[in-house]
């Protein structure tokens, strides 16, 4: 990630998550579900965003939604995957793939999720590439993460 054509360390991304989670800002009324319009009907998510995003700041949001590589989700919930528990990996694989639907961003290409106990996961649309390219996508960012950062 770039700031100001300066490549971020993983400790400058640290504190800008860490502010982000500290932000006691609540959403504003329909923020927190906006999401969900890319989970529903193809059509309806068309007229809203003619309708709300047309101009202005709503415009400006979106743009940089969608201009971003990818999403990041920072769950306020916990994902627990050990596979001795009943179920737990079953709830871990939807929360991933749908999670609350209106916290998912289902346009983007893939979208990184982090559980509140730093379960990662991620969620991919498959229109530009099939599963397993994103599997080796992500299997090869943990694996040069271990071998540079320990």
């Amino acid at each position: 990630m770039f700031y100001k054509d300066h490549l971020l360390e993983p400790c400058e991304l640290q504190l800008q998550l860490d502010e982000i989670i500290r932000d006691p800002t609540q959403p504003a009324y329909g923020e927190e579900h906006l999401a969900a319009l890319t989970a529903g009907e193809r059509t309806l998510w068309a007229e809203a965003r003619d309708t709300y995003f047309r101009s202005g700041g709503n415009r400006y949001s979106l743009e940089a939604i969608e201009k971003a590589a990818f999403v990041l989700v920072l769950d306020e919930e916990e994902f627990e995957i050990g596979t001795s528990m009943t179920g737990k990996l079953d709830d871990y694989a939807h929360a991933i793939l749908h999670g609350k639907a209106y916290n998912r961003w289902f346009d983007k290409s893939f979208t990184f999720v982090v559980s509140k106990n730093a379960v990662f996961g991620f969620n991919v649309e498959h229109s530009w590439a099939d599963a397993p390219i994103s599997g080796h996508m992500v299997e090869y960012v943990l694996s040069e993460d271990i071998m540079h950062f320990g």
